[in-house]
C-alpha cells in the first residue's frame, strides 16, 4: 500500500479547489490504521503525481518480479518467435 502524504489527486495540491490538508492527514492516518498486517505500508512524503511516487511504485514492482528474472524470460520467448532473426 502506497500512501502519498502530499496528496492523492491533482485537484488536492495547495491552491487547487479540493486542497484540504486536514482531510489529507485524516485520510493518511485512517489508511495506516486499517492496513492489514499482511500488507506492506509505504508512507511517501510526496504527491501521487510526483516522480518520487512513481519511482517507489516501480522499485516495489521490480522487487516483486526479480525472483522470476522476467528479462531473461522475455528474451527467451522472443528468440523462439518465428519472426526472430538471429
Amino acid at each position: 500500500m502506497l500512501v502519498p502524504t502530499g496528496g492523492c489527486g491533482e485537484w488536492d495540491r495547495p491552491s487547487a479547489d479540493l486542497y484540504d490538508p486536514d482531510g489529507l492527514v485524516a485520510f493518511c492516518v485512517a489508511m495506516e490504521g486499517c492496513t492489514p498486517d499482511n500488507t506492506e505500508l509505504h508512507k511517501l512524503e510526496c504527491h501521487i503525481n510526483d516522480a518520487a511516487f512513481a519511482d517507489k511504485a516501480l522499485e516495489i514492482f521490480d522487487d516483486w518480479v526479480a525472483p522470476w528474472n522476467c528479462k531473461e524470460a522475455v528474451n527467451d520467448a522472443c528468440k523462439k518467435h518465428p519472426l526472430h532473426h538471429v
